[in-house]
């Protein structure tokens, strides 16, 4: 993950902000986990283990889409 990278994954989180639709991180390497808390990204984006976890966080509506600690 570079700098492109991270600004790719923000402009599209972006995109699916205005649009309503849902977005998530799933199962990030290690490496990318720290380049994410390094930049302070991970506080935006929402990130799940696996993506049943991150389909059951939105099938739980709105409100039930938080970030989960990984």
């Amino acid at each position: 993950m570079d700098s492109a990278g991270l600004g790719g994954l923000l402009s599209h989180w972006a995109h699916t902000q205005r649009h309503g639709s849902k977005f998530a991180l799933v199962a990030m390497s290690e490496k990318v986990r720290v380049i994410m808390e390094m930049t302070k990204v991970n506080t935006l984006l929402p990130q799940y283990p696996t993506a049943a976890d991150a389909e059951r966080a939105f099938a739980g509506g709105a409100n039930a889409v938080s970030k989960a600690s990984i």
